[in-house]
């Protein structure tokens, strides 16, 4: 299941972006996560576990603001982007008895005012 897909993304201040995590052939419960490698060990963009959302480990400055769209295997949307969203994110599997990570896809984000704006 293991996909180096890598997919870079440009967006200005204030845009939606979707962030696609493409996981199929999943077996059992699903659980996944988005994380920003910017964000300290433990701390996540989002977290689906149990069908449904899981925000106790989500960090605060993405709380209300990451929301899955309709198939939970397929695409999430990172709303009202701003500069500091800038980075790369990474979605993973966890699966087995061990919650081994299976990474999915990697995306690199860049926010930025368009050309004149400062």
């Amino acid at each position: 299941m293991e996909d180096d897909r890598l997919e870079n993304i440009t967006a200005e201040p204030g845009d939606d972006v979707t962030l696609t995590c493409d996981a199929t052939n999943i077996e059992g419960d699903l659980v996944f996560e988005w994380n920003r490698t910017a964000l300290q060990k433990g701390e996540k963009l989002f977290v689906y576990r149990d069908n449904k959302p899981y925000s106790e480990d989500q960090h605060e400055s993405f709380k209300n603001r990451v929301f899955l769209k309709k198939n939970p295997t397929k695409n999430g949307d990172l709303s009202n982007v701003t500069v500091n969203d800038t980075g790369t994110y990474e979605c993973y599997i966890l699966k087995g008895s061990e919650n081994r990570n299976t990474s999915i896809c990697t995306i690199n984000l860049e926010v930025s005012p368009p050309p004149g704006e400062y």
